[in-house]
């Protein structure tokens, strides 16, 4: 989703993915590519717009819980923080501050502009078709979002549904269906989903990869959120579009492959995925009820077992229709 939508922006070409460690977005990976991309950089004539303020960068992350890999930043604070004096051309970063964003507190700042902006969506938290969002930045920046063409010519995108959402909100009936529905319900999901991948999945080989923040973790709680685990498939086996394209055909069962989250138009993008976590799959554990998880997740089994034994078929011309007569179980997303 985001890329089609940053390259409608008029940024087709210019998006480069940063690969995760263990714990989450690589730092110095994207330290270094942009110092490569201010060197490599040339001046050019563009046609002048009295914008208010331009930003040379954009940072797309999620830091915790990340799509689709589930990986959280262990250590936020310096996650967030940014050695200024080595990026100084970094201009969307407050050359006289030292973090992006404030976390504890609020700290003073010679810029009005700020240097991150939040954004969520309603419809995971409410409804899938609650199509209304919110976004959190500095008190300048969202009143020049407010100015935009379409905020500016038509107002709110979603009246109707931002009418009921502010109902919802004022009356405390949003947080309530946050503690007393969301969470429980999506716990029971995500055991259901775990244990079902232990039972299942681990013994042929396939591996969780939730990184250092989930196997470091010794409290008694364990720490899980987001809507999504990803696996990866044992060595040797065919490719996870290939065993995805199987899952289909013989299972009737949607899973999203690895390589569809690669970065548009980034060759090197596309190199790193067929040695990581191209060799995986997304699964998510937030629509589906426990026992149709479970069930996804069986016969997620039998297409891994059928690749071990060389049972594994080939379908050649692009996508294939359901040939199984199971009925269908998507596990590719949330909502």
């Amino acid at each position: 989703m985001a890329c089609p939508m940053i390259e409608d922006a008029g940024l087709t070409g210019k998006l480069r993915g940063v690969p995760e460690d263990e714990e989450g977005l690589d730092i110095d990976y994207l330290r270094d590519a942009i110092s490569k991309a201010d060197a490599e950089s040339y001046s050019e004539l563009k046609p002048i717009k009295n914008y208010p303020k331009l930003f040379k960068h954009i940072i797309y992350a999620i830091l915790t819980f990340s799509n689709p890999s589930g990986k959280i930043m262990n250590d936020v604070y310096d996650a967030l923080r940014w050695p200024i004096e080595e990026a100084a051309s970094l201009e969307s970063i407050d050359s006289l501050s030292l973090r992006i964003v404030d976390i504890d507190r609020a700290l003073p700042s010679h810029s009005e502009w700020g240097n991150s902006v939040s954004n969520g969506s309603f419809s995971k938290l409410i409804a899938p078709g609650m199509r209304v969002g919110w976004f959190e930045a500095s008190p300048k920046f969202a009143e020049q979002m407010g100015k935009v063409g379409a905020s500016s010519s038509g107002g709110c995108i979603g009246h109707f549904s931002s009418s009921l959402i502010s109902q919802m909100i004022t009356a405390g009936e949003f947080t309530s269906h946050i503690q007393n529905v969301l969470i429980l319900t999506y716990r029971k999901r995500y055991n259901a989903m775990l244990t079902a991948v232990e039972k299942h999945l681990v013994p042929l080989g396939v591996k969780v990869d939730t990184g250092l923040s989930y196997q470091s973790n010794k409290d008694s709680e364990k720490v899980a959120g987001g809507y999504f685990l990803y696996i990866i498939f044992p060595d040797g086996l065919p490719s996870a579009e290939e065993l995805a394209t199987w899952a289909k055909t013989s299972q009737a069962l949607t899973i999203a492959p690895g390589s569809i989250f690669t970065v548009r138009g980034d060759e090197e993008s596309d190199r790193r995925s067929q040695m990581t976590f191209g060799c995986g799959a997304r699964l998510s554990w937030g629509w589906n009820p426990e026992d149709i998880i479970v069930e996804g997740i069986q016969r997620l089994a039998v297409v891994v077992q059928d690749a071990l034994d060389g049972k594994f078929q080939r379908y050649e011309g692009g996508e294939q229709a359901f040939l199984s007569s199971m009925s269908r179980i998507d596990i590719t997303d949330a909502a």
